[in-house]
């Protein structure tokens, strides 16, 4: 399979993303599909993998050879996108396409994925960069504005950034962008933990609609002052003493896991600080005697790196 160079081809644009490219080129030049621009095409869905679509726009020298936002997390079949960025720029950012990515922090508002007349959801191979294919303009989908913590959160996905005061980060984390898409989907899960089931929860998380209040929990805890504190909180609000102060640990321990970095140690040592004082109080209440330091000790081990005696 080659990319035929077209009459006309403008250079993609750093933050572009690559199907959008493609999708821009058919356009510009009267393509009927993408599918046009290339020789020996085997399969028309296979246009939409983002991999391939890297691969065959790295190889043509004449479409500007932009780097391309990773695509960890990636929604290949249906578009989200800033309203106000569309009518503004008329191209498709690979940022928007991240399942954990929700807000233009440009405009600072919600990313939608719905069409503005007919509410259906819009197919990547079937809508046109400003219209869907019922003819409505994206850009007049309706707007909402986001508050601090998410956009706050959205530049963390994007740019790696961390606000002074506003996080439990430290500003020079050193995360690469699938570590932050990774830690925002658990951070997102965790609160219905185990009501559903990932299968489930991953279908939530791709669309704009039912992702928002996972993302707002999310954005809350990193970003919010107290964010951390609501959410064990609201992990103890669950079922019995138990249960929530064994889903606490457990989720100290899905922390070491999956993000051993320096960066979590503040996070990982406020969540297990919780956990003492919460079990130390659950044991006052049952007239059971428990020393702050051996539960320290019990919680180190349970969920902490440790070298094997």
């Amino acid at each position: 399979m080659e990319l035929i160079k077209p009459p006309l081809h403008p250079d993609r644009f750093p933050d572009e993303l690559p199907y959008g490219y493609l999708k821009r080129l058919a356009e510009l030049n009267q393509y009927e599909s993408p599918a046009w621009l290339f020789r020996n095409l085997s399969s028309r869905s296979s246009l939409q993998t983002p991999v391939l679509s890297v691969a065959e726009l790295s190889a043509a020298d004449w479409a500007g050879n932009q780097p391309t936002t990773s695509a960890v997390g990636a929604n290949t079949q249906h578009l989200r996108y800033c309203p106000l960025c569309i009518g503004e720029s008329g191209y498709w950012r690979s940022v928007w396409q991240n399942w954990v990515s929700c807000a233009c922090t440009k405009h600072q508002i919600w990313l939608v994925d719905r069409c503005p007349s007919c509410y259906s959801r819009l197919p990547l191979a079937s809508t046109n960069l400003s219209h869907c294919a019922c003819g409505a303009r994206l850009a007049d989908a309706p707007v909402e504005v986001i508050d601090s913590p998410v956009e706050q959160m959205q530049l963390f996905l994007d740019e790696g950034s961390v606000p002074e005061g506003y996080s439990i980060f430290p500003r020079e984390h050193g995360l690469e962008y699938s570590a932050r898409t990774a830690l925002i989907s658990l951070l997102c899960n965790w609160l219905d933990y185990p009501k559903l089931t990932v299968h489930n929860f991953n279908r939530e998380l791709k669309q704009c609609g039912t992702a928002r209040v996972h993302l707002v929990n999310a954005a809350e805890l990193l970003f919010r002052p107290g964010g951390l504190e609501t959410f064990l909180f609201r992990l103890s609000q669950r079922d019995s003493p138990e249960y929530y102060t064994s889903l606490i640990l457990k989720l100290v321990l899905r922390l070491n896991i999956d993000f051993p970095q320096p960066c979590f140690d503040t996070l990982k040592h406020q969540a297990l600080n919780y956990w003492v004082n919460l079990r130390k109080a659950l044991d006052q209440e049952h007239g059971r005697s428990s020393d702050i330091a051996d539960l320290w000790e019990y919680a180190e081990w349970q969920v902490l790196p440790h070298d094997p005696k």
